[in-house]
């Protein structure tokens, strides 16, 4: 990229892109996986045996803040697009038994998801990534993206 920027911001740029595409598979594959195993259970969202009311109220706030900008488009159809990596995990920690027992080990996706967050937080926020963080991210999307399959 030959942009007429500070080379090392640039340099930056282009590494936080390389993971980039990881966190967003690894976020929207656990929404869609987590709305396929709810998609015949009516009015799931709000059902707090399903999903915390703390989760609920997180998505609906930042919906609410964001309907103030006109301009910008909705993120989904769906409260679960307001939420992060973290609620998701929380959702399927919560409804592990019956739903998705047998995807993957509780234990494992948990080490990983709470190994992904922080570097997620970085890509989000526009702070520089260090090649084992970048790795890192690229293994557990795997790992995670091939269990749900």
């Amino acid at each position: 990229m030959n942009l007429p920027f500070d080379q090392t911001l640039v340099k930056e740029a282009e590494q936080n892109r390389e993971i980039y595409p990881y966190v967003y598979i690894l976020e929207n594959s656990l929404r869609n996986l987590i709305q396929n195993k709810f998609k015949n259970v009516p009015n799931w969202w709000s059902n707090t045996k399903i999903v915390k009311q703390d989760i609920q109220e997180y998505a609906k706030k930042i919906q609410d803040v964001e309907k103030k900008h006109k301009w910008i488009g909705k993120r989904g159809n769906h409260l679960i697009y307001y939420v992060g990596l973290e609620h998701l995990y929380k959702i399927i920690e919560m409804n592990y038994n019956p739903y998705f027992k047998g995807m993957f080990d509780l234990s494992n996706i948990k080490t990983w998801i709470n190994e992904c967050v922080p570097i997620r937080n970085l890509v989000a926020h526009n702070i520089v990534t260090q090649k084992t963080e970048r790795d890192n991210i690229k293994i557990r999307t795997t790992y995670i993206c091939n269990s749900i399959k």
